[in-house]
């Protein structure tokens, strides 16, 4: 029996050897395929995180989010040019949102000095003390402006077959033209006090009975010459701006010829530009209303389609939105004090208005400047900006997009 016994805990011993050694056998094996299962793992883990790293870059890439918005507001002449130059600048500039409004050099002024917009647009001469005393830009700010580009005022009439059939008007005749057709009688301005001399029978001022049949086409004639008159026997329409625009103000200055000489103007004789009264508008030439069109539009876009729409109007425009294709008006050559023949506005550097600008021969006498106005000189991104626009490739580029005068070609 107790052999037996022996026997049976031996044949045990050697049933737990034979079983540990087995275990001692997988457990490398084991050991290997975890390693390799968690080697695996990781490696998909990184993987995945990799694509979607990628991905979330690539779409970054493809669509950035705008870090800044500089905001630009004003003239609607000014308005194609910065417009064009906005859009170049983005496209290189992914992380910059420009804002480019119009509303008038007037209300550019004033929304730039109460610290509403970064950029006003200006497209008359401004100084920092006119800013400062009419439009309430800080003292103590640095106020800069900037020119950007020039452009021109051009007197406007309808394509549209009837009209009054003129080429080209001098300034005794086109100040006569806004002063009988009035609907206001300035105070103290008279048409001898003014030194015209207007054809025989020329309505009072005021009056607003001016006929196109009684207006010299001044065709080919000077500032002193009344030529053959026009066929058309309706009244004439005056147009003029409703909004406090640098173009109206250019017009009274360059184009009417109110200037600091005369009874109805302030100075502004430093720049070469005059002006009636202070904001240079039509209605404070002279006091009691001063002179008012017949129409009145806001902006220039809605003053060339008026006077494109009306065969009997003559007004005043933008010379880069006036010769626009499709604009529907004629613009007329001009001749100032002192002109023999009339000129008519032409871009380039050999241009009419870059001798105007310049004082070389033969010049159109409607240039006026275009400008930007900050509180401060720009930085940051605005600086950026500047810099872009004032780049002399990317400056002549602009300008001949929106059709206006490079500030490197004068």
């Amino acid at each position: 029996m107790s052999g037996k016994r022996a026997n049976l805990r031996e044949s045990g011993q050697r049933f737990r050897r034979r079983i540990r050694g087995q275990d001692r056998a997988v457990s490398p094996v084991v050991a290997t395929l975890i390693l390799i299962l968690i080697a695996v793992a990781a490696a998909a883990a990184l993987y995945l995180w990799l694509v979607a790293w990628q991905g979330n870059l690539t779409a970054g890439i493809g669509t950035p989010s705008a870090q800044y918005t500089v905001t630009i507001g004003g003239s609607t002449s000014v308005y194609p040019f910065s417009s064009v130059g906005v859009q170049w600048f983005e496209q290189n500039n992914s992380n910059v949102v420009i804002s480019d409004n119009q509303g008038g050099t007037g209300a550019g002024m004033l929304a730039v000095c109460q610290g509403h917009i970064d950029v006003g647009a200006a497209s008359s001469p401004q100084t920092v003390s006119g800013l400062q005393s009419s439009d309430g830009c800080p003292v103590s700010d640095d106020v800069t402006i900037t020119t950007i580009a020039y452009d021109a005022v051009d007197i406007i009439t309808s394509q549209k077959a009837g009209g009054p059939g003129i080429t080209s008007m001098n300034q005794t005749i086109l100040l006569g033209i806004y002063l009988a057709q009035s609907t206001t009688v300035p105070t103290g301005v008279t048409y001898a006090g003014l030194g015209l001399v207007l054809p025989a029978a020329w309505p009072a001022i005021g009056s607003g009975a001016l006929h196109w049949n009684a207006v010299p086409t001044t065709a080919g004639c000077g500032y002193t010459t009344n030529c053959t008159f026009s066929s058309n026997v309706n009244v004439v329409n005056t147009y003029e701006r409703s909004d406090t625009s640098g173009t109206e103000q250019t017009f009274t200055s360059r184009l009417l010829g109110f200037t600091s000489a005369t009874t109805v103007a302030s100075s502004l004789s430093s720049l070469g530009f005059g002006g009636c009264g202070s904001d240079g508008q039509l209605a404070s030439c002279g006091s009691s209303g001063g002179i008012t069109a017949t129409h009145a539009e806001n902006g220039n876009p809605a003053v060339i389609s008026a006077v494109a729409s009306d065969v009997n109007g003559i007004g005043f425009a933008s010379d880069g939105l006036a010769r626009a294709s499709g604009s529907g008006v004629n613009f007329l050559a001009f001749a100032g004090p002192g002109q023999a023949t009339a000129i008519v506005p032409s871009l380039g550097s050999s241009g009419s208005i870059a001798h105007g600008i310049t004082g070389a021969a033969n010049p159109y006498v409607g240039w006026r400047p275009f400008e930007f106005v900050t509180l401060n000189p720009p930085t940051g991104e605005v600086e950026r900006f500047f810099e872009f626009l004032l780049d002399p490739a990317n400056n002549i580029n602009i300008a001949s997009a929106s059709a206006e005068i490079s500030i490197y070609s004068v």
